[in-house]
């Protein structure tokens, strides 16, 4: 844990999802690619990396 602290965070508990996304140093994050995640993108102007479910 010590060597990511001048790098991130790990969280362990349940955090607010919204505080995370409109977090300045977030630029982007990985998504199932549901509707909740592109609506999140947008609302945030983050890039989304797409990693679809079998089936999508």
């Amino acid at each position: 844990m010590k060597e990511l602290k001048k790098r991130g965070m790990v969280v362990k508990t349940w955090v607010d999802q919204r505080e995370i996304l409109g977090h300045g140093s977030v630029g982007g994050f990985v998504s199932h690619c549901r509707w909740n995640s592109v609506v999140e993108m947008a609302w945030y102007g983050l890039r989304i990396l797409a990693r679809p479910l079998n089936g999508d």
